[in-house]
């Protein structure tokens, strides 16, 4: 066992900090396949733990290839008008991101972060129903792209705009504006040096984890209804707030 955790891989993590990251990534593997996000939700926190370097190159990285797959497996029920819209806004949203990224703490970006998503959870559960207006739509893509690249958790907004819509068509939807997103911040990411060789390779070695975790979540898709997807939204969403806030106590 000491042997597994400590083999030098020739990167910044060991084995052992890999074969727990894949366990890592099939749970939240699973989780996105089967709610349409959360995927940075549940793996941020525990993998920033394990070592740094998975936060938040990694987690965008592994996320390309669970996105595409989802995106093909529901493409029937995708929102073009809405994934369009996302799609570009998250790209406005992103650019900025890459310069700033540094120039504050990262406790302040994870306050508005924070913030902002509560906000929005406790809009929802006293019954205000925001739609995927035009409006709508930028003003949340722009947020999303660049939360995502900052924090490696951009779902929670999309999510709550989407909430009242088929389970079927928020995974789809959802999957076609991370997969566009995702290759956008990380380019961003790439050009300032924060998604390196290292990054690339350990994403790599991560995959039999997404992809494990894909394929269990076809399993949970068929008892996803709009009851369930509206709670598990809201309950990924807060999750994701209080999750980022209690970075500024590590």
């Amino acid at each position: 066992m000491l042997f597994v955790a400590t083999w030098d891989l020739g990167l910044p993590t060991t084995l052992g900090q890999i074969l727990i990251a894949e366990i890592v990534i099939i749970a939240a593997a699973t989780v996105q396949g089967s709610v349409g996000f959360g995927a940075g939700v549940v793996a941020a926190p525990i993998l920033l733990l394990i070592h740094p370097i998975f936060v938040p190159g990694v987690i965008i990285g592994v996320g390309f290839p669970l996105t595409v797959m989802v995106a093909l497996r529901e493409r029937k029920h995708i929102d073009k008008r809405g994934a369009t819209i996302l799609v570009l806004a998250r790209a406005l949203g992103t650019l900025p991101a890459g310069y700033v990224v540094g120039l504050l703490a990262p406790s302040a970006y994870d306050l508005i972060f924070a913030g902002c998503v509560l906000a929005m959870v406790a809009l929802s559960a006293a019954g205000v129903r925001v739609r995927p207006t035009t409006g709508n739509l930028l003003a949340t893509g722009v947020f999303s792209g660049f939360s995502v690249t900052v924090s490696s958790i951009g779902g929670p907004p999309l999510a709550m705009l989407y909430q009242n819509e088929p389970a079927a068509r928020v995974r789809s939807t959802l999957a076609v504006v991370f997969a566009a997103g995702t290759f956008i911040s990380l380019a961003v990411l790439a050009h300032f040096g924060k998604f390196t060789w290292d990054h690339l390779v350990v994403s790599v070695l991560l995959l039999p984890g997404v992809v494990s975790g894909y394929l269990l979540s076809n399993r949970l898709t068929p008892v996803i209804n709009a009851a369930r997807l509206k709670a598990s939204v809201l309950v990924m969403s807060a999750s994701a707030a209080l999750v980022v806030l209690a970075r500024l106590l590590l």
